[in-house]
């Protein structure tokens, strides 16, 4: 006979999931919650199984930056993500549809803004005017 799962409730770590949380805070708050302890690759691996898009996007032009781990909850850092897979043509399970995503990056153009990374700062990203000639796309391109 097969066990109960541990993790309680899969729509719940869905929404964290989507909510940027990373596996060891679902683990923490799963525990709180629950008093039931999920060891976080438990997440990890319910999210390979659910079929649900992986969040990182490695070596890709619209995140250039090694960005820290304080501010990879970041709403700019978020569009960006959803933007990058929405160019690669990546089907996105979120609540974000392609459309907003595209609103959003148009909006930038059409402000002239570009997202910029600071590391030193408490914010982490900010939108800044875009320098003519040099940032082309939706983000301040980093100095060599």
């Amino acid at each position: 006979m097969a066990r109960p799962p541990k993790i309680q409730s899969v729509d719940e770590v869905r929404r964290w999931y989507e909510e940027g949380y990373t596996y060891k805070e679902m683990s923490e708050m799963h525990l709180k919650k629950y008093n039931i302890e999920v060891h976080p690759t438990s997440f990890s691996s319910l999210r390979r199984r659910q079929g649900w898009d992986g969040r990182l996007l490695k070596d890709h032009p619209l995140i250039p930056w090694k960005v820290k781990e304080e501010h990879q909850k970041n709403y700019l850092l978020n569009q960006l993500r959803r933007e990058a897979k929405r160019r690669m043509g990546v089907q996105s399970s979120q609540s974000h549809s392609l459309e907003s995503i595209k609103a959003w990056a148009d909006s930038l153009r059409e402000h002239q803004a570009v997202v910029d990374y600071r590391p030193d700062t408490e914010e982490g990203f900010f939108l800044v005017y875009a320098r003519p000639g040099i940032d082309n796309d939706l983000i301040r391109e980093p100095d060599a």
